[in-house]
């Protein structure tokens, strides 16, 4: 299911803010690929119409992007006829194949936004880490500034600048070294995936879309690569929340290094942000936030959030029809000893209606669970 936008929030903590930016970025241009690319599909099909009626041989057991051979007629009317066809067809083909690599590019650029951003916080909120970076100011410009706090934005967003113009790799590898974060590439899911993405991206920007040699060593055997590379629909979608979970995971690395909040606060932002994910049908996604989650135990001292961290996982692999590992995270907890709105939820996940209802209305008001979450968490 395509994901639908997300509700705009408003977060005093601009780390928060940054994340629930990057999540409705991700979203918009996803709906949106996924509108176009659906419409450009649909005219590329009927514009081959004529030629499928006068050629049903050669276009049997066709997709778009195949080669077809035609044995068109001699007579000029008919050269001119499947000449006009194969025009108009090849127009929308070319649509249908370089609307896919933009978005590729506006996706990474949603990453770098937010790492961006991960950046700038950190450096307003602890300005003397600025000296590091052994920025220079001329005489003139700090004659022309009308305040201290203005020269330092002013070095701030020269530092972010540079940022942005480092490799993904190098980006990384700046996170890990500024946030000590030495296992930032292992905590992220399918990064090797990620890196393939965007030296996929960098060829189709910089390289005409032809591979070069370092990338079909890496990703093709027995010199068997393509001409030019492309950007097929569903590699886009799977990258889109492979993007998006790198994007939020690493967030919540470095959050937690400079906000060093108690493991109340992040275990509530974790969660409020992986239920976003839920709402707008990114649920690999959440999964990956949840899995992170539950395996960094630092994060949830609080016992309580490991249920509901949980349970969300757990509703998270049912949305995906991974229902053999829903079952292997409600059977890793024995739910008939805690609270009585922890087992209303694992008899939703389970669907097990009969219980889930009996023990609604046992509960009846008292319960934590309200009629509020009942209509809009995604566990019902």
């Amino acid at each position: 299911m395509v994901p639908r936008r997300l509700s705009i929030k408003k977060y005093e903590d601009p780390f928060l803010h940054s994340i629930d930016d990057f999540i409705i970025n991700i979203s918009s241009i996803t709906n949106t690929f996924h509108a176009l690319h659906s419409v450009i599909e649909k005219h590329v099909h009927a514009s081959l119409e004529p030629l499928k009626k006068r050629f049903p041989e050669a276009f049997a057991d066709k997709k778009v992007g195949d080669t077809v051979t035609l044995k068109a007629g001699d007579t000029a009317e008919h050269r001119f006829f499947v000449h006009n066809v194969i025009l108009k067809a090849d127009s929308l083909a070319a649509s249908y194949y370089n609307f896919p690599m933009a978005y590729a590019i506006v996706l990474k650029s949603f990453l770098d936004n937010l790492f961006s951003d991960l950046i700038r916080i950190y450096l307003v909120e602890t300005p003397t880490k600025l000296k590091a970076f052994n920025k220079e100011i001329k005489y003139s410009e700090v004659l022309d500034a009308s305040s201290i706090e203005e020269l330092k934005n002013k070095l701030i967003e020269e530092v972010v600048l540079g940022f942005t113009r480092k490799s993904h790799i190098e980006m990384i590898k700046f996170l890990e070294k500024e946030f000590d974060l030495t296992d930032l590439r292992e905590s992220l899911p399918n990064f090797s995936d990620f890196d393939e993405f965007c030296q996929r991206r960098n060829l189709l920007t910089h390289n005409n879309s032809k591979p070069n040699e370092e990338y079909s060593k890496k990703y093709f055997e027995n010199d068997n690569n393509p001409e030019y590379l492309v950007i097929e629909r569903d590699y886009l979608f799977r990258q889109s929340y492979n993007i998006l979970s790198i994007g939020v995971i690493t967030s919540f690395l470095v959050w937690r290094k400079i906000r060093k909040s108690d493991s109340r606060a992040v275990s509530q932002n974790i969660n409020e942000v992986g239920l976003s994910l839920l709402e707008n049908n990114f649920y690999q996604s959440a999964v990956d936030l949840f899995e992170f989650a539950l395996k960094n135990k630092a994060i949830y001292k609080d016992g309580e959030f490991e249920f509901i961290f949980k349970l969300n996982l757990a509703q998270s692999y049912k949305r995906i029809d991974r229902m053999d590992s829903a079952a292997s995270v409600i059977e890793s907890t024995n739910w008939d000893i805690l609270a009585i709105q922890f087992r209303i939820c694992k008899f939703s996940i389970e669907s097990n209606k009969k219980e889930m209802f009996r023990l609604m209305r046992e509960a009846g008001q008292n319960c934590t669970i309200k009629l509020h979450d009942y209509l809009y968490w995604p566990i019902f």
